[in-house]
């Protein structure tokens, strides 16, 4: 098929790393000089070399703190949360950076307020450039063409309205194979034909085009189109897998620890640490709910559980007891939102996350890491493979007190809302970081605040 008139879209999402790093060193140099200018006179009189390397090297390791810590402008949406903790990871990471290598280099130090001021004004110049680049962004919307399954289709549609995201389908069509005995051509060709100024075609299933419409797609990338699987579209868009697209070879020779050891080391490091000083800090609260626990109807306190964690070992978990005594006897079941076996105390407790406070001695044994997918039971396990077969691989890193799935979909009791985190989970193990983990941490405490489980 010959295409022509193919439209490659280049907007602001397109703009190159370079770009985005040497408008940070712009603001960021006019943060400096505006630290400088609002600065105690007796802090910088006296220091032109100093100055001037200040002036000139704090916003380049700055910006490169930026470049590292991911600061740019993608199709997932200006998440205020994410932004801000990236933006201060980066710029932090390369503040201490140049001041470490400005004492070696030059011999002295960098005034505390001008580290201050450049601090609080780049952090804000750069989220508003970025929240400028995004609406910029906004107003040029994706075009894309759909190739797979209608109801493929209708759902990435619905995930994209529900987001608000800048991206609109312009055609859809289902591959066809070619009929073996002398049928008729798949309808792929000629719905390219259709829609051919198209930059850009989201496929569901490459693997099972027919040769005709392989051949067809190759085409389109020749007149300069670009293709998208549809799991990746998932990842890069909604930042979650596609579960329906998933296949065995996705898993194989797959072991996070073997491939990032160092991260895996400073994560438990992380969370030896975070959990001493947790038990520490939530002993009086911890103290005062037991107390309210025990006077509400005397019964336990502490409510144990056999959950499965990293490598399909069982370990028992611990929480503050929230549903009355007796409230799983006719067997285990997902507590629904409104569920009547819940206390009064223990709806405080849900609400707030303050049940899962024993949770931190079960980081500290090491069952448990701060940031992963939530544990199961097996006996619900069991249940839950029968419709989603890959459900265990969530099992290969550390089950968490809270996670990527947590803080992007509300609590559910279905196996469509399994199906849901578990899209969040694998993504998760798929592109854990330590800057991902500080934004989970940062958005688990405003749901915290907002009293949202």
């Amino acid at each position: 098929m010959q295409m022509t008139g193919v439209r490659r879209q280049r907007s602001w999402w397109h703009l190159h790393k370079t770009v985005f790093f040497a408008i940070d060193c712009v603001l960021l140099g006019l943060a400096v000089q505006a630290a400088y200018y609002l600065s105690p006179r007796w802090m910088v009189g006296g220091e032109e070399a100093g100055q001037w390397m200040v002036s000139f090297g704090l916003p380049l390791a700055m910006a490169l703190g930026l470049q590292l810590a991911g600061v740019q402008v993608n199709q997932s949406g200006f998440r205020r949360a994410e932004t801000l903790t990236r933006v201060l990871a980066g710029s932090v990471a390369g503040m201490l950076g140049f001041v470490l290598v400005h004492a070696v280099v030059g011999y002295e130090l960098v005034g505390r307020y001008i580290l201050g001021f450049t601090l609080i004004q780049g952090v804000a110049f750069v989220l508003v450039s970025r929240w400028v680049i995004w609406k910029l962004a906004k107003k040029e919307s994706r075009e894309l063409f759909f190739l797979g399954s209608e109801t493929a289709y209708g759902e990435t549609v619905l995930r994209v309205k529900e987001r608000r995201l800048p991206v609109r389908f312009v055609g859809q069509a289902s591959w066809r194979v070619v009929n073996p005995v002398g049928g008729t051509a798949s309808s792929g060709p000629e719905a390219l034909k259709k829609w051919q100024r198209a930059g850009e075609f989201v496929v569901e299933n490459p693997d099972a085009l027919a040769p005709g419409d392989r051949q067809a797609l190759l085409g389109c990338t020749a007149q300069g189109a670009r293709i998208i699987d549809l799991g990746y579209f998932y990842e890069s868009v909604f930042e979650m897998v596609h579960v329906d697209s998933l296949r065995a070879s996705w898993f194989w020779s797959y072991e996070p620890a073997d491939v990032r050891p160092v991260y895996f080391a400073f994560k438990r490091g992380v969370d030896v640490a975070l959990s001493l000083l947790g038990l520490l800090v939530s002993a009086p609260a911890g103290a005062l709910i037991a107390l309210g626990i025990a006077i509400q109807d005397r019964g336990p306190v502490i409510y144990s559980q056999t959950r499965v964690g990293r490598r399909n070992q069982p370990f028992t978990i611990y929480k503050f007891r929230t549903m009355r005594i007796g409230a799983e006897e006719n067997g285990p079941c997902w507590a629904e939102p409104n569920d009547d076996r819940v206390t009064v105390i223990g709806r405080f407790l849900r609400k707030t996350r303050l049940d899962e406070l024993p949770q931190f001695w079960n980081i500290l044994k090491g069952d448990m890491s701060f940031i992963g997918p939530r544990p199961e039971r097996p006996e619900i396990i069991e249940r839950i493979e029968a419709e989603l077969p890959y459900y265990r691989f969530r099992h290969i890193v550390k089950p968490g007190l809270t996670g990527w799935a947590q803080v992007n979909y509300p609590y559910g009791a279905s196996i469509e809302d399994t199906r849901e985190k578990l899209a969040y989970d694998l993504f998760y193990i798929k592109y854990g970081s330590s800057i991902r983990e500080m934004d989970i941490t940062l958005r688990t405490i405003v749901a915290m605040v907002r009293g949202a489980r």
